[in-house]
């Protein structure tokens, strides 16, 4: 990952895309960079990595003039790991922040703020929902902070 463009060659976007099943994606940018999506969720369809220089260093958050949505959306059946990152200003009917989808994941040294759920039903997780419904899904989050997301009650 060598830019903090939305999408394109170099993207976090376009290395989701190219990535094969046990791949790393790293990240190749300067100290304190954000990516600003606007163009929607990053969909994470295979087992891998990502692998953040840390949550002081890369931030990635949706604009905030954008329409809205979650941040990461791991499709079902995957190991994902997401580590070294912000991730905020994600907003979705559940997990605004990421939403893991009947998979594995594994949230590393990772700060979750400024994320919001919607939805009023038996959803939330302003900044992880863990979608186990009729199936499984397995989450850690490990070294993490979670802080100034909502949910409705």
């Amino acid at each position: 990952m060598t830019n903090t463009a939305d999408s394109g060659a170099g993207s976090l976007r376009q290395a989701l895309a190219a990535a094969q099943d046990g791949d790393t994606i790293t990240f190749s940018l300067p100290t304190n960079s954000t990516i600003v999506l606007a163009s929607g969720e990053l969909t994470i369809t295979k087992n891998i990595i990502i692998s953040g220089p840390g949550a002081d260093v890369l931030s990635v958050q949706r604009n905030v003039a954008a329409a809205n949505f979650r941040i990461f959306h791991v499709n079902p059946g995957h190991t994902v790991t997401i580590e070294g990152m912000t991730i905020s200003n994600g907003i979705a009917s559940a997990g605004g922040g990421i939403y893991n989808d009947h998979s594995t994941l594994t949230v590393n040294g990772c700060v979750l703020s400024g994320n919001s759920a919607l939805s009023s039903d038996t959803h939330g997780g302003g900044a992880i929902y863990n979608d186990g419904t009729a199936g499984n899904a397995t989450l850690a989050v490990v070294n993490s902070t979670l802080s100034g997301n909502s949910a409705p009650s």
